[in-house]
């Protein structure tokens, strides 16, 4: 069995090879890096380019990356201009934050990992059709962004109301497909 340890564990601390050393000598297999500034800053080139140093020369695996969820270093306590959305209803302001998670999802270019643990919505975030269209119109990009690095898209903590709105659409959409798919055999078949 595969063990995978978060780096959320000393996250209001800076990510250092040292702390990778010990993870990789408790016979760790894989690691989450959370991506908050004062931890791992997805910004500064210099950290991201001494891990991949690092992992390039380890047996430990970086398996995934936290996104980053606040653009400071005080988990968003700095003004609520710093909450990445990427259901934000202003296009603007979702492509803005859309591209602060390719920044981070750029990391997979020096360090390679399998996953990206995405939040949608922020805390208190009101429920609307609008922020579930801005939600697919988001990971739509990101998703083909990702795929491009080798990244898949795992999705966290959303809202409860927005992400039972997703799972319906996305229902739907299995339905539609199985049901197109079935109607489309059976053609063949006759």
């Amino acid at each position: 069995m595969d063990r995978v340890l978060s780096s959320h564990v000393i996250v209001n601390h800076r990510l250092t090879t040292s702390w990778l050393g010990k993870v990789e000598r408790a016979k760790i297999n894989g690691v989450e890096i959370f991506c908050a500034k004062q931890h791992l800053d997805w910004r500064n080139s210099s950290q991201v380019t001494e891990l991949g140093h690092w992992f390039r020369d380890s047996e430990l695996k970086l398996h995934s990356l936290h996104s980053p969820m606040y653009t400071d270093e005080r988990w968003g306590k700095s003004g609520p201009d710093t909450h990445i959305n990427i259901t934000e209803h202003k296009k603007a302001e979702r492509i803005k934050w859309v591209d602060e998670i390719k920044r981070a999802i750029e990391i997979a270019e020096t360090v390679p990992f399998k996953y990206l643990i995405q939040h949608l919505g922020v805390n208190d975030q009101e429920f609307s059709e609008r922020t579930v269209d801005a939600a697919f119109s988001s990971l739509d990009e990101l998703g083909v962004f990702a795929r491009q690095r080798g990244v898949e898209i795992l999705l966290l903590h959303s809202p409860k109301r927005l992400a039972h709105a997703i799972e319906r659409v996305v229902r739907d959409e299995q339905r539609r497909h199985e049901n197109g798919g079935h109607r489309h055999q059976r053609k063949r078949e006759a």
